[in-house]
């Protein structure tokens, strides 16, 4: 989560956006920890929101 999260501010991108991209881009998924490349988004997108408030952001 915490690497979404950077993703997101580092691109500027809305937390449906970061989640959209993270399918499609085999570098977020790379940056997040996955091993092998993922064809679904393995969260429910709210997690996001959930996460940013538990780190204060």
């Amino acid at each position: 989560m915490i690497g979404l999260l950077l993703l997101k501010h580092i691109y500027g991108l809305s937390d449906e956006g970061v989640c959209e991209r993270w399918v499609h881009d085999p570098y977020f998924q790379c940056f997040t920890g996955e091993e092998f490349f993922q064809h679904a988004f393995p969260h429910e997108r709210s997690d996001l929101s959930h996460w940013r408030k538990r780190l204060g952001g």
